[in-house]
């Protein structure tokens, strides 16, 4: 049996087109401007802010 949000990734089936490992420290950010594509990111050690434009920032 699997959980409710494993059931909702496997029905999308999402595809990066591309993929990198992307290695930092100190303040650094990573802007998109392309709509409609997912963007995929995982942070292994210490934090994160998210910032959508025209939305609150997530801390």
């Amino acid at each position: 049996m699997t959980d409710p949000l494993t059931e909702v990734v496997t029905l999308l089936q999402p595809q990066a087109a591309f993929s990198k490992v992307v290695s930092g420290a100190g303040p650094w950010r990573v802007r998109r401007s392309e709509d409609g594509q997912p963007f995929y990111s995982v942070i292994l050690n210490g934090s994160c802010h998210l910032a959508v434009d025209g939305h609150a920032m997530i801390n």
